[in-house]
């Protein structure tokens, strides 16, 4: 993607978020806000917002701040650390990642005096190494679990180079998008290059606008695009395989993919942004359900922009345009 069109593209999504802003106002918030009395959620803020064929989604809680003075803004990236039980939030408006117990207890956080500047994504290997995305850095960070700088990933070939969403594989194989040159690179657990695949293009196997990638325990590789279709999928070596979704208003079709994620039973989890929705398929493109709706209530999501699910069927909606992280369960 070209400079021209990322800042074309970030014009038009700063201009939804502010006209959809003006038309929230009215509506109360009413999650709960993360200090030391609002941590554990009472069983009075959680409601039931889906019911469809056995499926139960729950609204748990929301976080939107780590104390009462630092709040979100405009999030990009969560990711649930099931070693320690612990999300992470590339809280990009405030060039910092913070932590939060699984209850939503704050933790800690690296800020922007540690290097950090509009962070992307983030994620956190077996080691308890924090890996960073950020939106103008030419290098992928990576942080001990203090939040000390342990050092930087690069592109291979020296090409200029912007890192942007990731995730590991079942084997810690880290897939990191290339921002700049639309392509996938891979790297083995101890960082060091393996391949890539993917380029710039409008045929099957090319990419425009990379929002997610997953990988599931069989090796495939999901990309979702923004611009492009909306998800293909790879075999583990790189190698294109198939795609599916349409984009249109229809039930199951997209207007703007962003977040994808894959659960323990294979399913995948994409957020559509423009249409606040969460929608979930089978791997071969079957569609399943969805939810969500305009809004800020529980259940609403307000320009969701990444997804991650845990093994307790806790879901974590993170959402760009009102500045927090819903926590829902799906009990099935």
């Amino acid at each position: 993607m070209n400079h021209k069109t990322e800042i074309g593209i970030a014009v038009i999504f700063s201009l939804r978020i502010f006209i959809a802003s003006l038309l929230i106002l009215a509506s109360p918030m009413t999650y709960a806000g993360v200090d030391d009395n609002a941590a554990q959620p009472s069983s009075a803020q959680s409601k039931e917002v889906f019911v469809d064929d056995g499926i139960s989604i729950t609204f748990l809680f929301a976080i939107e701040r780590f104390s009462d003075d630092q709040k979100l803004v405009k999030p990009m990236g969560v990711w649930y650390d099931k070693h320690h039980d612990e999300i992470y939030i590339a809280d990009t408006g405030n060039n910092r990642v913070v932590v939060f117990g699984v209850g939503g207890e704050p933790r800690f956080q690296i800020r922007g005096i540690q290097g950090l500047s509009e962070p992307l994504d983030i994620l956190v290997d077996a080691e308890s190494q924090i890996y960073v995305s950020q939106m103008e850095k030419r290098s992928l960070q990576i942080f001990d679990f203090r939040g000390e700088h342990l050092m930087d990933l690069y592109a291979p070939d020296a090409t200029p180079f912007k890192p942007g969403r990731m995730c590991f594989d079942v084997d810690g194989k880290l897939y990191l998008v290339d921002r700049e040159n639309a392509r996938i690179l891979v790297y083995d657990t101890e960082g060091n290059f393996q391949f890539q695949f993917g380029r710039k293009g409008t045929e099957e196997g090319e990419f425009q606008l990379i929002s997610g990638i997953a990988v599931d325990n069989a090796g495939r590789i999901y990309v979702a695009d923004s611009k492009q279709y909306p998800v293909q999928i790879f075999d583990r070596r790189g190698r294109f395989l198939y795609t599916f979704g349409a984009r249109g208003p229809r039930k199951g079709e997209f207007s703007f993919p962003g977040g994808i994620f894959v659960d323990t039973q294979g399913r995948l989890w994409i957020t559509d942004t423009f249409r606040h929705q969460v929608k979930v398929f089978k791997t071969d493109g079957t569609h399943l359900f969805q939810f969500g709706t305009f809004g800020s209530r529980p259940g609403q999501f307000f320009f969701p922009i990444d997804i991650a699910l845990d093994e307790n069927n806790r879901i974590y909606v993170l959402e760009k345009g009102a500045s927090r992280l819903q926590v829902l369960r799906i009990q099935e």
